[in-house]
């Protein structure tokens, strides 16, 4: 559920609810990806089924998960105000993203499926953490600072969400060895 955000105007309340919506769509597809990977963990599929699955959940990660809140940490975070309070709300989003990068790391390396299964279930809740500070904390704070529109923020990430989304297509389309994962 999005949270309820208080904007100046229309333009900016349809922005951080695009923002929010997208969260929800990382999410989602992330949470998908992962449930998928952990049933070929828990069904003892063969490798090549677990392989596959855990590369599908690398790549969507890897190329469109990360890039995305990379892309609006470079946007949103600098638009917090010179405050104490933004001050610490940065720093608290940027350890998150420090955890959402060394719990993909942690699953692209780990050989035992098991380890690799609870790796995967970590680095979701790792993304779906920050995604949720970003939209409980972030976007309302951003609102009701109106330091800079949202709107005009959401423009600047825009392009962002369309390249993933067009990265995660051909990532889709190349072989899971691609992914350099170990068998």
């Amino acid at each position: 559920m999005s949270p309820l955000v208080l904007a100046a105007n229309t333009a900016d309340a349809d922005a951080a609810q695009a923002i929010a919506r997208h969260h929800t769509e990382l999410a989602a597809t992330t949470a998908v990806k992962t449930l998928h990977f952990l049933n070929t963990v828990r069904g003892e599929r063969a490798s090549g089924a677990r392989y596959a699955a855990r590369s599908a959940l690398v790549t969507w990660c890897a190329g469109h998960v990360l890039p995305y809140v990379e892309r609006e940490a470079e946007v949103l975070y600098p638009a917090l105000p010179e405050t104490d309070e933004g001050r610490m709300l940065q720093a608290v989003l940027e350890r998150d993203l420090a955890l959402v990068r060394d719990r993909l790391a942690d699953l692209t390396t780990l050989d035992d499926p098991h380890e690799a299964g609870a790796a995967a279930v970590m680095l979701r809740s790792a993304i779906e953490h920050h995604l949720q500070r970003e939209r409980d904390e972030l976007l309302p704070y951003l609102a009701f600072a109106r330091s800079q529109s949202i709107a005009a923020l959401w423009q600047r990430l825009e392009p962002a969400t369309s390249a993933g989304l067009a990265a995660d297509s051909a990532a889709s389309a190349a072989s899971p060895v691609d992914a350099g994962l170990p068998r």
